[in-house]
């Protein structure tokens, strides 16, 4: 390995947009806690997302930021520039498109490259959403695999799990990938200060102080399986009349239809779709349970949130959620209404399992998922990285 003889380390972080996805929001936090690390960052962006970016601006206002254009080849040739004048130590690519470009256009200039592995990308089950080509996601598979192979120096995998689909589908060396979760700011994601604050919280949100408020976050798409959350309503307000779902996450293909079954079912006093919310963390300590039904994940960035918070957590038994929740909450098979429901009766009608699982997962919180610690990790990845030799285009 070649040493990189500065204190100081540039990076250049790339990805196919800058807006309030899990994602966006862990780079952007990342990027702002390297600075403590002597490492500074410029974020590079495939197209502006309208949704979010302004704000997304308005939090990295301290942090470069170049829009690349979402034409492939223009903004290949862009990084390209970027990586041969702009005296970067490192390459660091998150998502399908922002890693594939920057890792062709890394081909040769000497840069090494990390990339970040945030989902199982090429599940089965992505095969069941409507709007997925099979054709096109194996393509993809091919494209994303090869570049991994021939074109990036090491890997960053958000979970064990994430980390062996990786050697699968990608077909990458163990040995190259390090497993680094996500973190999060306990002085943002916390516990209500008292009684009266979750009261002051739910008064604010028009909520009765004695209802049982179950929270879901994400985005409005096929993975994050809110349908099966809405269905498993229906059969909770039959047993827990006072139950309320607020659903909060930026729209998205499965919003309309979201809303028509909340209509259909005779929801609307029980479901509140809330949208994209800047509160989050304060909306966290109004509710009693939180609830995440998705279909396939990487990791569940807003798991470890509610469970800074406090919350139990009930979730889909996938493999890197069950690795993140440990004995934090209850885990029921992925896309069963019934089997949710149950689990959301269970823990929201025993006072004391909710207590025991919010004290678990504020502990496991507290020992894995801090943002200081994550940082410092990545820091020492970004460091091992930058004093790698890259891989290189081969010839044949």
């Amino acid at each position: 390995m070649t040493e990189v003889h500065r204190s100081r380390l540039r990076a250049l972080s790339v990805i196919d947009s800058l807006g309030q996805g899990g994602a966006e929001r862990s780079l952007i936090d990342l990027a702002r806690g390297l600075r403590g690390h002597d490492i500074e960052t410029t974020l590079a962006v495939l197209r502006v997302r309208d949704h979010g970016f302004q704000r997304s601006l308005e939090e990295t206002a301290e942090l470069p930021v170049e829009v690349l254009g979402a034409n492939r080849l223009q903004a290949m040739r862009r990084l390209r520039v970027l990586l041969s004048d702009g005296g970067f130590d490192l390459l660091h690519t998150s998502l399908f498109e922002a890693s594939v470009l920057g890792r062709i256009a890394a081909g040769g200039i000497g840069v090494p490259v990390l990339t970040s592995l945030v989902n199982v990308s090429y599940d089965p089950v992505r095969r069941l959403d409507p709007r997925v080509s099979g054709a096109k996601l194996q393509v993809a598979r091919w494209i994303d695999g090869w570049s991994a192979r021939h074109l990036t120096t090491r890997f960053h995998a958000l979970t064990r799990a994430v980390a062996a689909q990786a050697v699968v589908d990608l077909g990458v060396e163990p040995r190259a990938i390090t497993v680094i979760p996500r973190g999060r700011d306990p002085a943002e994601f916390h516990p209500p200060e008292s009684e009266s604050t979750r009261t002051s919280i739910r008064s604010e949100l028009g909520l009765d102080a004695a209802a049982t408020v179950f929270l879901s976050v994400g985005r409005h798409e096929f993975q994050k399986g809110h349908q099966y959350l809405i269905d498993a309503m229906a059969a909770v307000v039959g047993e827990i009349p006072d139950a309320v779902l607020l659903l909060l996450g930026r729209e998205g293909n499965e919003t309309s239809a979201l809303l028509t079954q909340v209509s259909r079912n005779d929801l609307g006093a029980h479901v509140r779709v809330m949208g994209d919310r800047r509160d989050v963390s304060r909306i966290l300590r109004a509710a009693d349970v939180f609830v995440f039904p998705s279909l396939y994940e990487g990791f569940g960035g807003a798991v470890i949130e509610a469970m800074a918070t406090g919350l139990p957590i009930v979730a889909s038994d996938l493999p890197p959620v069950r690795e993140v929740v440990g004995d934090a909450g209850v885990l029921v098979p992925p896309a069963d209404p019934a089997a949710l429901a149950g689990a959301m009766k269970t823990v929201a009608s025993d006072q004391a399992r909710v207590s025991d699982l919010g004290r678990a997962g504020l502990a496991r919180f507290q020992t894995h998922y801090r943002l200081d610690q994550v940082v410092s990790d990545m820091a020492d990845l970004f460091r091992e990285t930058a004093g790698s030799v890259t891989s290189t285009i081969p010839l044949e």
